[in-house]
């Protein structure tokens, strides 16, 4: 993912950015591949978007157009951005040992239920909060299966195993395990854990695969010139040229 920093000074870029991800929800927008040149696509992008939002069609990106622009990218955004993540592990220090009762076991416990409709060697855990039986025996074997010290505690690298396992059986296949009844759970059927890459830093590490609706940046980033307030910007303009002195006339489009 590039860096917020990389669109400074980039307007055409940006807009291009903007208009991208509104096509993501409003079909009638075409979908843009930003090079930084305002040309007839990004032009034909901007008169659509224009005509829908009820604003002059004119072709050209000036304040009033920018920053109705900028506001169906947010809402945009806020349709297609994943789901926002939750930090459930407290922080480094802290570790759930047997017998413990906390809070934090309620979503630990519940990742264990989960997972044991998928994989065998998981009980099915009461979800209680204290981390007693069943609870305890899922930390052990996570952590024999992981390579690490067999205490059944609830530690940082044991929920680091812990969340790599749940995101790839439950969240990956979310529709596969989404709805089932008992008589479905077939032990037999467990997916074969041998394989999973334990090792946080080996080659199954961190998922490094990109949504495309994430790589966008957040629209305050953008800047039109590298002063604002500047001219609008037309069909023919560059990302990549040098902003003309405030006050120049903005180039009119085509036809």
């Amino acid at each position: 993912m590039r860096s917020e920093r990389d669109f400074l000074g980039l307007p055409i870029h940006s807009l291009q950015v903007m208009l991208r991800e509104i096509s993501y929800c409003d079909h009638n927008i075409p979908c843009l591949i930003p090079d930084g040149i305002f040309g007839e696509e990004t032009l034909e992008a901007v008169m659509r978007f224009q005509r829908q939002s009820g604003r002059p069609v004119t072709g050209r990106v000036d304040n009033g157009t920018w920053d109705a622009i900028v506001t169906a990218y947010y809402a945009s955004l806020r349709i297609t951005a994943p789901p926002r993540s939750v930090q459930a592990f407290r922080d480094l220090a802290f570790t759930a040992r047997p017998g413990d009762c906390c809070v934090h076991m309620y979503l630990v416990q519940s990742m264990f239920l989960a997972l044991s409709h998928v994989l065998s060697g998981i009980e099915p855990t009461p979800v209680t909060g204290r981390h007693t039986g069943a609870s305890v025996r899922n930390a052990i074997w996570l952590q024999r299966r992981a390579g690490l010290d067999e205490t059944g505690a609830l530690d940082k690298l044991t929920w680091d195993m812990l969340s790599r396992l749940y995101g790839m059986y439950i969240s990956r296949n979310f529709e596969d395990v989404l709805c089932f009844s008992e008589s479905q759970i077939d032990p037999e059927r467990s997916p074969d854990t041998r394989g999973f890459p334990w090792e946080p830093d080996g080659p199954g590490g961190p998922c490094r695969e990109k949504n495309a609706a994430c790589s966008q940046q957040h629209a305050a980033f953008f800047t039109r010139r590298a002063g604002t307030p500047g001219p609008a910007l037309a069909c023919g303009d560059s990302s990549h040229s040098p902003a003309p002195p405030a006050g120049t006339p903005a180039q009119s489009p085509p036809g």
